[in-house]
Parts: structure tokens; sequence; C-alpha cells
């Protein structure tokens, strides 16, 4: 066996480097939970936990179904109902997360009755979720996913450009410049100050767990929590809920900005 073949065997020497930082993933996890049938004026939500076991929160992203799988959607989007022509149903069944400051991720399903057609189900809600580490994350147990290796490098990964943190305004816009010359990708995530409804108060989101922005839009509402990006500045509005509108909430916000390349 050559010693090329050998590196290709021997998972404990392959390595991978990089002058920027890239997404670490820490953990993974999945499974499903039922929502029970919502009706009129009493919609509907149920959770499941997972403990990451790293006592503090930790950067996520998730996808789910609705559909055993055959289709999967990010956390905290809805697929509409447009079964009805001029009558589409916005708010449907969704799944959002949250990790609270001890390391617990919970995974929250909203079940919305349908007022169109004067209908609601029950919904088995699958989710996968992958954990990140933020830039802070300290000395942790990554969780063991019994792969052979972490990192193909068939594909690209997410190169850190910068990253930090802010006290999110409740009045006023918050501007992080760059000087990439192009419109980067970004992820944010907020940590309240206090326990949040979000926009649509159907589930709370606990004091200092980090969660993502979905949680503070809403389909019709005309409030969000935005991240406007140019070539120049990544620009972040207050985050709303339904109760401080205008206003936004105190919290901490996260951000990443990445490279194309």
């Amino acid at each position: 066996m050559t010693t090329a073949d050998n590196l290709l065997t021997n998972y404990s020497k392959i390595f991978y480097t990089s002058y920027f930082p890239t997404d670490m993933i820490i953990g993974i996890t999945s499974g499903s939970f039922t929502v029970a049938a919502p009706t009129l004026g009493n919609n509907k939500t149920a959770t499941v936990t997972f403990d990451t076991g790293f006592g503090t929160t930790c950067y996520f992203q998730g996808i789910f179904s609705t559909d055993s799988g055959a289709t999967w959607n990010d956390f905290g989007s809805y697929v509409p109902n447009l079964t009805t022509p001029g009558q589409p149903v916005l708010q449907t069944t969704t799944c959002r997360g949250y990790v609270t400051s001890g390391g617990i991720m919970t995974m929250v399903g909203l079940n919305w009755f349908d007022i169109v057609h004067s209908s609601g189900s029950q919904k088995t809600i699958l989710y996968k979720v992958a954990l990140f580490a933020k830039p802070d994350q300290g000395n942790i147990t990554p969780i063991d996913t019994s792969e052979n290796t972490y990192y193909d490098s068939r594909e690209n990964s997410r190169k850190v450009y910068i990253s930090g943190t802010f006290d999110a305004s409740t009045t006023a816009n918050t501007t992080i410049p760059h000087s990439l010359g192009y419109a980067p990708k970004v992820s944010s995530f907020f940590v309240p100050t206090s326990s949040t409804g979000g926009n649509e108060g159907l589930a709370t989101v606990p004091a200092g767990a980090l969660t993502t922005l979905d949680w503070f839009s809403s389909s019709g509402s005309g409030i969000s929590a935005d991240v406007q990006i140019s070539t120049t500045n990544a620009v972040f509005t207050p985050v709303q809920s339904s109760t401080s509108s205008p206003n936004g909430i105190a919290g901490t916000q996260h951000y990443l900005m990445f490279l194309d390349a």
C-alpha cells in the first residue's frame, strides 16, 4: 500500500485547513413529534427536547417535514395552502427551534386552524438539525455522529469572513460594514433578554435562549426582523414581538458573514 492509499484509509491522518474559519458542526439530532389538531380559536403547539450536553447555547440550522419526508423546508417556514383561488392560507404548520442557556435544544411545532376551509388536522413533524459552534463556544465535547470522516473536500465549506455580536437596539437599525464588494450570505441569531412569544405569540422563547429570526416574522403581520444586505453593509432591523411593535425587544444579536469562495 502506498502512502497516498494509507492516507485515504487512515482517517486520523486526514486534516483540513483554511485561512478563514469555517462553520464547525458539533452535533446533529433528528426525530419526530405530533401536534394535535387545531380548532377555531384554539391553535396548537407541541415540543420535543434534546440535551446537547454543551451546557450552553450554540448555533443551529434545522429542516422539517409534514408529509413523512417527501418534502423538507427550513425551520420557521410555512407552506401555503393554495387550493382555493384568491384565498391563500399562509399560516399552516411549521417547526421552529431554540437552544436554552443550559444547552437544551427545543423543537416547537405550531399548527394553525385553517379559517378559509374551517378545518384542522393533527400533524406529525419530522425534523433534522445540525448544531454549529459559536466563535466563543468554549471547551465542549462534540456529539459523536459515528462517521468515519467529518469533512469531504469535494464540497465547499462556508468560510466565515467576519462574525460578532451586538446589543440589539429597540428603536434603530444596526449597521455592520464589510469590504467584500458583493452582497454576502449572512446568518443571524438572537438571544432575548426576557422571555418572548415572538410575533405570533403561540409559543414562548425563554429568556437567554438562542434562536433564529423566524420567531420574529409572520405571514401578513407587517412585523419582521430583517437583515438587509448590500455590497458594503449588513443592516439589522430591531427584533419586534407581537407586544413590542413598533419598537423592538432587548437582547443580543449574533451575526456571521460568509465568503462566496
